[in-house]
């Protein structure tokens, strides 16, 4: 058994994340869900950071040494994380053909294939938290997972946060609707990667909220980094296209401050996400060096 630190936490369950999606979505049908399971495994299983369900399980990690009944939770999110790439790249939306390294989900198979794909995921991730999460926890609680999971990817988060996205351009996108659709659209799912495990695990009032303080200067951390990677790296290094919202003429961190104003912006929210945890009576090391991974990512 491999021993477990906060020196190799990230590495390693990275791994078992990857393996539980594996293996969750090894299903063979004699039929055209055939096609629909490959679709969908195409894109979950693509290199990819991990970033939502890692935090789901450094968050649990707080209190369990065991995080394995936290792994559907984990898992559902990333399914709904990869779901709204999927969706995000559609012609439709922002017409992208690269994500994660390889051709987007409509550009592999086809525009059809793709929207019932991300249909597929987003209505899976509620199978794994009412059926494998459910094993774990009280019904009370599930209940509660769903409520704000639902919640904060619909209007209220994600997908509300993209359809900002989408009626924005830099000429009309002031830096506070920027911080608001990014709230929604990233920060979402990140909030929700942290502050549902704590409602599992019931953690005080004041160690939740400040929780949830610390995972949305995380979510608009990720965000800047986002806006000032695509200035600054390549295809090959990101992964996906770059300078792709200039070309759309949307608004950015970086053109709306300027790539030093960006830059001030990130450190800010750096140095925010650090004090909110410190507030907490947790030993949140785990967290802290996930904010180290995430402020030094080239991609």
């Amino acid at each position: 058994m491999t021993l477990v630190t906060t020196k190799n936490f990230y590495t390693h369950y990275q791994v078992e994340i990857d393996q539980y999606l594996d293996t969750w979505f090894r299903h063979n049908y004699s039929d055209s869900r055939d096609h629909l399971n490959d679709a969908m495994r195409y894109s979950l299983l693509s290199k990819s950071k991990r970033v939502r369900p890692l935090l789901v399980l450094a968050t649990a990690s707080l209190q369990n040494k065991d995080l394995t009944p936290f792994y559907p939770l984990a898992a559902a999110i990333e399914c709904i994380h990869t779901y709204s790439l999927i969706h995000d790249d559609l012609p439709a939306m922002d017409d992208d053909d690269l994500r994660r390294g390889q051709p987007t989900s409509h550009i592999k198979y086809d525009e059809a294939t793709a929207i019932l794909a991300g249909d597929c995921l987003n209505t899976i991730a509620y199978q794994l938290i009412s059926d494998d999460l459910a094993q774990h926890f009280d019904s009370e609680k599930i209940v509660a997972v769903i409520q704000q999971m639902s919640r904060l990817t619909g209007q209220q988060g994600l997908i509300g946060g993209q359809m900002i996205d989408i009626q924005a351009s830099s000429k009309t996108l002031s830096l506070e609707k920027l911080r608001l659709m990014h709230s929604l659209k990233t920060g979402a799912l990140i909030t929700l990667s942290i502050t549902l495990p704590s409602l599992l695990i019931g953690f005080s009032t004041h160690d939740h909220l400040l929780l949830e303080q610390f995972s949305k200067h995380v979510g608009i951390m990720f965000q800047i980094q986002d806006d000032i990677l695509d200035y600054t790296s390549s295809a090959d290094v990101l992964g996906k296209t770059p300078q792709k919202d200039v070309s759309q003429d949307k608004g950015t961190y970086v053109s709306i401050l300027g790539m030093d104003g960006a830059k001030d912006a990130l450190a800010e929210e750096i140095k925010q996400a650090r004090s909110s945890i410190e507030k907490t009576s947790l030993d949140t090391t785990v967290l802290s060096d996930f904010v180290d991974i995430l402020e030094k990512r080239t991609y």
